[in-house]
């Protein structure tokens, strides 16, 4: 099992790779992007790093170990986008559910924020800070 750890790859890629170098062609950033974090990335595909949400600063060290680094490993190959969607669903544990809103407007309502009208539509509802889905109503208007 790989040793790396969120920091690492929030290290290597905002503090040891320069800015300039992140969005460009580089064979040499490529490979060695593949040789330190392809195996931590194959084993985050298989579900083997989940705990990493649960660490500080270790969901945004996922979307980057599964939407940057492909594109560096697997550059001009679609494996690149393979784990896309895995980094879009990183922040799973931030979210309570979903809403579907049918038939009109609804207004979510909660004791900390001004109502959000919605439209018709479904929604996920994001956590801001630890509540529970009861903390969150929608009411049709």
């Amino acid at each position: 099992m790989s040793d790396i750890r969120p920091r690492d790859v929030l290290d290597f890629w905002f503090k040891e790779t320069p800015s300039e170098k992140r969005f460009t062609t580089d064979p040499a950033l490529d490979a060695q992007i593949r040789a330190r974090f392809e195996e931590a990335w194959r084993l985050g595909c298989a579900g083997k790093l989940e705990d990493w949400e649960n660490e500080p600063n270790g969901a945004l060290a996922l979307i980057v170990l599964f939407d940057q680094f492909p594109r560096n490993m697997f550059r001009g190959h679609g494996e690149a986008f393979a784990s896309d969607a895995l980094a879009r669903d990183v922040p799973g544990g931030l979210y309570i559910g979903h809403v579907k809103v049918e038939g009109g407007p609804a207004t979510l309502r909660h004791q900390e924020h001004a109502p959000i009208a919605l439209g018709e539509g479904t929604y996920r509802v994001r956590r801001q800070r630890e509540l529970e889905p009861k903390d969150a109503v929608i009411v049709a208007d």
